[in-house]
């Protein structure tokens, strides 16, 4: 297949979803240290991943904006023109398949589900689920005949009035001095948020 030089990863819904592919970027970087890699991704999501030192850009997806079309034409306009080698589709639904299909890429990985499976060169294997999101996501890679080598943990990037943002919000409702550990177990479904207890 040759080296990429251009490379666009997409993993369009859920922000952690997408905190979960990260480790796919940090894998690419030390593969194709001097490869131009952007993040498709909706707009929510799209911030875990604004910052992250191995990419180029991240594209944001206006969910819905566009009746008919899987994203606004300018958007469209951009994943075609910007010419990617190679579009790796983590998410699979049948929205992110046609983007990848639009892009014009010469090799597409994604997951071989019904008929999107003609939109993609190259099949991610089924989702084993003993395995973590992680190492899902990375299989990706192996399915393009990369080896990825142990996944770091997902780390998302910070800017500085960000990190000074975070630290007063949090000295504002914990004392300062000695360790503290925060958990986010809320969620929009449900089905995924801790109860209070």
């Amino acid at each position: 297949m040759g080296e990429p030089e251009r490379i666009l990863v997409t993993r369009i819904r859920r922000i952690g979803d997408v905190i979960l592919s990260l480790p796919v970027l940090d894998a690419l970087r030390v593969r194709f240290p001097h490869a131009a890699i952007d993040y498709l991704a909706e707009e929510g999501p799209a911030a875990a991943a604004i910052g992250h030192p191995a990419l180029h850009r991240v594209l944001a997806l206006r969910r819905g904006a566009w009746p008919g079309l899987p994203a606004a034409p300018d958007l469209l306009l951009a994943l075609r023109s910007a010419r990617y080698d190679w579009v790796l589709d983590l998410y699979g639904n049948p929205r992110s398949a046609l983007l990848a299909r639009i892009t014009g890429a010469p090799v597409r990985v994604g997951p071989a589900r019904r008929s999107r499976r003609r939109f993609f060169t190259h099949a991610i294997p089924p989702q084993d689920p003993t395995r973590s999101a992680i190492e899902y996501h990375l299989s990706a890679l192996r399915a393009l005949g990369v080896e990825p080598g142990p996944p770091r943990p997902p780390r998302i990037y910070l800017s500085e009035p960000e990190r000074l943002e975070g630290a007063a919000r949090v000295d504002a409702v914990l004392p300062p001095g000695g360790p503290r550990v925060g958990l986010h177990v809320g969620n929009r479904w449900v089905a995924k948020r801790w109860p209070e207890e």
